[in-house]
């Protein structure tokens, strides 16, 4: 997923952070806790989330799709392939 993608770097270093300032990066607020996922890092990248959607947005009301830019999973689950297309890559921002 997209947005998947635009916080892809930010976790790792967000835990690092919490760590370090003395926080358990597992224990979350809004995230459920559990021992396989960081869920107070995923806590702190929420408030980030409206302009992540507002940037997937524009990104995809100033395309036209067809297709061949979606993979269809086994499950059903429908995503856009090619992330390499530079035209997805600009919504890949590492901080």
């Amino acid at each position: 997923m997209i947005r998947d993608l635009r916080f892809a770097p930010e976790p790792a270093q967000l835990q690092i952070q919490a760590v370090a300032d003395g926080f358990d990066p597992y224990a979350g607020i809004m995230h459920h806790t559990r021992p396989d996922f960081p869920a107070y890092v995923y806590d702190l990248i929420e408030p980030e989330r409206p302009n992540v959607d507002a940037s997937i947005l524009r990104f995809a009301q100033s395309r036209k799709f067809s297709g061949v830019d979606f993979v269809l999973r086994g499950d059903g689950v429908c995503r856009l392939g090619a992330v390499d297309r530079p035209d997805a890559q600009s919504l890949i921002q590492i901080k």
